[in-house]
């Protein structure tokens, strides 16, 4: 095998291996990925993760190497038969890069925001160097800038490094003027990369517009959500509805809803009946068990319907007690002793109640 530059961790190594000596039949190649610190030592029975697809052709699935730097990949002909590894190993060695992460903030290059209201910027980035492209070891720094004529003290270090290494800028009421224009810039880095050589950078251009009589936009629980229930059930149907105050859309403007786990991961929607319109129904089984979900509700169109309303979803069952037995089924009061037997669900642990007699203490 050949030496290689840089490979990114997100990357498909497609590997060939060629050899002058002929191969039993009794024999198959092995592959062994070696990434520091590891000793390099073979193991037969844990050749890593990689996938052998026709003879002497490998794949090394995306994110199989973990961590950047120098990488060694190792390949092994291993007889199963005489259990034994036949010749020498076959090296390829690489540099593993990070990959910059991928982040935007909601609205693109320009948002219109409630004047005189509190307003959060959240960015949905995500870290294209784990698996679960989760937010997870990523940096955040903001940045602001002012146009002519609007007030600065929004835009200062002081205000502005308070919301460093958090994905969620807060505009204050007293910054939300009509008058004012800010331009953002928030850089989302690696915090393994010290030399800040793997970033990415969102701008947006924030203006504020005024709100009739201080409308709203909220999201009301119709079916299968907190206040309606403990907790939500996936296996039901889910019911929400836009409910907006004191305004109504404009012609060209609708109501678009959003879901992402905990992960800031979007789901899937194929269970959901529709993403635009009042009116959100998700069907069984669009929600995983033992998960929180964020619904987001937006209002797109014209400038002065750029609205947005959030609504937690937790599918996290409570538990609850499903079925009792007492034993003995009768007996005299005060002389007999009487256990409890039940369990609860889901889990369906079963666990005793025992009563305390406190003239024994017992």
């Amino acid at each position: 095998m050949a030496e290689s530059g840089e490979v990114k961790l997100n990357d498909k190594i497609m590997v060939v291996v060629t050899s002058e000596e002929e191969i039993c039949a009794e024999a198959r190649k092995v592959v062994l990925l070696v990434v520091p610190p590891s000793d390099g030592k073979f193991n037969k029975n844990k050749p890593g993760p990689i996938f052998e697809l026709n003879g002497n052709q490998f794949v090394v699935e995306p994110y199989a190497v973990e961590t950047a730097g120098p990488t060694t990949l190792k390949v092994f002909r291993y007889d199963h038969h005489n259990n034994a590894v036949i010749g020498n190993a076959a090296e390829f060695k690489f540099i593993a890069t990070f990959v910059k992460p991928a982040v935007a903030l909601p609205g693109g290059s320009e948002e219109f925001y409630p004047a005189n209201r509190r307003s959060e910027i959240t960015t949905r980035a995500k870290n294209l160097n784990r698996k679960d492209h989760s937010a997870q070891d990523l940096t955040f720094k903001w940045k602001c800038s002012v146009s002519e004529g609007s007030e600065s003290g929004f835009c200062g270090p002081s205000y502005m490094d308070d919301f460093n290494d958090r994905n969620t800028l807060v505009i204050p009421p007293s910054a939300s003027k009509v008058e004012n224009v800010f331009s953002l810039s928030l850089q989302v880095g690696l915090r393994a990369d010290a030399d800040e050589q793997y970033t990415a950078v969102s701008t947006q251009t924030v203006r504020f517009v005024p709100r009739e009589d201080g409308g709203r936009l909220d999201i009301l629980c119709i079916k299968n959500c907190v206040p309606k229930a403990e907790a939500t059930v996936p296996s039901t149907p889910v019911i929400l509805k836009a409910l907006l105050s004191g305004w109504t859309l404009t012609s060209n403007a609708y109501l678009w809803w959003t879901v992402q786990d905990a992960k800031n991961s979007e789901i899937d929607y194929g269970k959901l009946k529709s993403r635009k319109g009042e009116l959100f129904y998700m069907l069984p089984g669009g929600l995983k068990e033992s998960e929180k979900y964020t619904v987001k509700l937006q209002a797109i169109g014209g400038s002065r319907d750029r609205m947005s309303s959030e609504f937690e979803l937790d599918t996290t069952l409570p538990p609850s007690v499903s079925d009792c037995m007492v034993e003995p089924f009768k007996g005299v009061a005060f002389q007999t002793e009487f256990k409890i037997f039940c369990t609860y669900f889901p889990a369906e642990i079963l666990f005793e109640i025992y009563a305390m007699d406190k003239e024994k203490g017992e």
